[in-house]
């Protein structure tokens, strides 16, 4: 199944958001720091889950995890795409404030 993690940001340099990072203390060093690395790519970017993992010595496991807690508070979506009813893949959203669930 496809996975891409696309980035929407509202700022065009890599400015890293404070509230997730210094305020924010339901996140786990693991998701800020992935946070802070997928925020560093250009707005529109897509880049797999896979290569996310490859980025760092962290394991699949973990870097999944960070990403739920990143779903939890609202940095990430998570969009499945289907195609004639049927789950091809889906598509991770990841944006620099969070969006109120």
């Amino acid at each position: 199944m496809k996975q891409s993690i696309e980035v929407k940001r509202k700022n065009i340099n890599c400015i890293i958001p404070v509230h997730p990072l210094q305020e924010n203390r339901e996140l786990s060093l693991s998701a800020k720091g992935l946070l802070c690395l997928l925020l560093s790519f250009a707005n529109g970017w897509e880049i797999r889950m896979s290569d996310i993992i490859g980025r760092s010595k962290n394991g699949r496991d973990s870097t999944r995890s960070a990403v739920k807690e990143l779903i939890k508070a609202g940095y990430m979506e998570q969009i499945y795409i289907r195609e004639n009813g049927k789950l091809i893949g889906s598509k991770y959203v990841v944006r620099d404030e969070a969006i109120p669930r």
